[in-house]
């Protein structure tokens, strides 16, 4: 095999890294140049301490292209892996085979005969995680020459740092969908744009509220708003915001009122930098945040937070929903058919729950929830 072959190997790990439907056809390249019929990638993490193993990813032959991910559940890996993680060096880099058996030593690669495969083994370990490759190889194809194995001793760091690599991908993509899922789940408005106020990021609440258009619209990529005077202070705002410049003016976080044209009640914007005060590279990309607030939203209080913080009833719950909405007392009782006296009544046993001794003290509270869409 020549020096092309084994880079363009190389450049493919590296590439499914990035891009998991890749991985299967990486790893089928370093069976066709290792000979092994199956491969798999191993991982613990080292601040979990805990023992299990995570297969990052098993490939076999016979199931080419599909794959599939699962726990490993070889013993001999798993002890070795568990062993090197008990390891007290912060970093280190050790190989070996834990079976019963009498390992063929060839400095990163071990030899282990099995029935039907030699099993080459290498577990790395790095501040982050204890990786492990193995490769079966069917004892027909021969035992590894010394060539093959020099490849193998080549080609082994990058698919373990291939791997690594991917379990910081995902763990950052995990993360990230969390947090768009938590975003989700808030009734204000969140919207990050690039200093030409091209949308890079909303939650479902901002989605809405452009649909609506009513004020505020997105225009092809660009937030917008719909009055001239408008639109030009927010495009202001938001590129001061995501200029990365550390002058005074930009540390603070800018108010801005927006107009709709249904004559309700202005929107409440908030712009302010999402980056470091520190001076930036034109070319870094730099964002702002963009928190809008509707004043005709009423907050919504669920009946199981009131429950679960205050004890309140289904009943309370009511008339605590009415009078956030703004009803008052008879309005409450003739839309639920209740005397006003039944509704005070329940009304004092909202004060005496909540520790609250006014409606607007009530209000207060109520309002300073957490609330979630």
């Amino acid at each position: 095999m020549d020096e092309l072959e084994l880079f363009d190997v190389i450049g493919q790990l590296y590439l499914a890294a990035s891009n998991p439907e890749h991985w299967m056809l990486a790893l089928h390249s370093v069976g066709r140049i290792t000979g092994a019929r199956r491969i798999t990638i191993a991982a613990q993490d080292v601040q979990s301490g805990a023992g299990q193993l995570e297969s990052v990813v098993e490939w076999n032959a016979a199931e080419m292209p599909a794959g599939s991910e699962a726990p490993a559940e070889d013993p001999a890996l798993r002890e070795a892996i568990l062993r090197l993680a008990a390891s007290t060096a912060t970093e280190s880099r050790q190989s070996f085979v834990a079976n019963g058996g009498a390992p063929e030593n060839r400095d990163d690669l071990l030899l282990l005969k099995d029935p039907e495969n030699e099993i080459g083994v290498t577990v790395q370990r790095d501040k982050a995680y204890v990786t492990a490759l193995v490769c079966y190889r069917p004892l027909s194809i021969g035992p590894y020459s010394e060539e093959e194995t020099i490849i193998v001793r080549r080609l082994v760091p990058h698919v373990l740092r291939a791997a690594r690599l991917r379990r910081q991908i995902v763990k950052l993509e995990t993360e990230r969908r969390a947090t768009t899922l938590w975003l989700d789940r808030l009734r204000v408005a969140a919207i990050l744009a690039d200093r030409d106020s091209h949308i890079v990021a909303m939650n479902d609440a901002a989605r809405a509220l452009l649909a609506a258009k009513d004020g505020l619209v997105a225009a092809g990529p660009m937030l917008a708003a719909q009055t001239v005077s408008e639109f030009t202070k927010l495009q202001e705002l938001i590129k001061l915001a995501a200029s990365g410049a550390p002058a005074e003016a930009h540390r603070r976080e800018t108010g801005l009122r927006v107009s709709r044209p249904s004559k309700r009640r202005p929107y409440h914007l908030l712009v302010s930098p999402m980056q470091p005060w520190e001076p930036l590279p034109r070319e870094q990309c730099c964002l702002a945040s963009i928190l809008i607030w509707d004043p005709e939203l009423t907050p919504q209080v669920s009946l199981p937070l009131l429950q679960q913080l205050f004890g309140l009833s289904r009943s309370e719950h009511r008339v605590a929903v009415g009078l956030l909405d703004g009803k008052s007392i008879a309005e409450i009782a003739s839309e639920h058919k209740l005397s006003q006296a039944t509704v005070r009544y329940q009304l004092r046993g909202i004060f005496a729950k909540t520790e609250t001794s006014r409606q607007a003290e009530l209000m207060k509270l109520l309002i300073r929830l957490p609330h979630a869409g």
